[in-house]
């Protein structure tokens, strides 16, 4: 086991140079002129608060990908450790989670588009 710890230093410190210290300064210079873009763009101008968005970092581009779900709540989710979902808004469209139960639609929801979160006969 320490053989194997040693002869892993080794290789690290052998192949620390294959990737050249000019690399990681192109790569971090894209990531800030990229923030930079996510500033100048005009899709992202908040015309209600005559705000831009602000970026604080500058891995934020490659992050944002990433993002699946947003939740924001005012309070209950960190003091009752209770986070409910009442509705959901994409696109101008509002979805209510609870608007079938037990393959009865609820009241008042008839006229509203659902999100159908089984998966389908494919699995998907």
């Amino acid at each position: 086991l320490i053989r194997a710890f040693t002869d892993f230093l080794a290789f690290m410190v052998l192949f620390n140079y294959i990737i050249p210290v000019s690399m990681y300064v192109t790569v971090e210079m894209q990531k800030f002129f990229g923030s930079y873009f996510i500033l100048w763009d005009d899709d992202m101008f908040d015309e209600e608060l005559g705000e831009r968005p602000l970026v604080n970092t500058s891995d934020l581009n490659e992050e944002l990908g990433q993002v699946e779900y947003v939740f924001t709540d005012k309070t209950g989710t960190l003091t009752e450790n209770n986070m409910e979902l009442r509705e959901c808004c994409v696109d101008g469209h509002v979805y209510v989670p609870h608007a079938i139960c037990n393959g009865q639609v609820l009241p008042g929801a008839a006229g509203m588009d659902m999100i159908d979160s089984s998966p389908g006969v494919d699995g998907k």
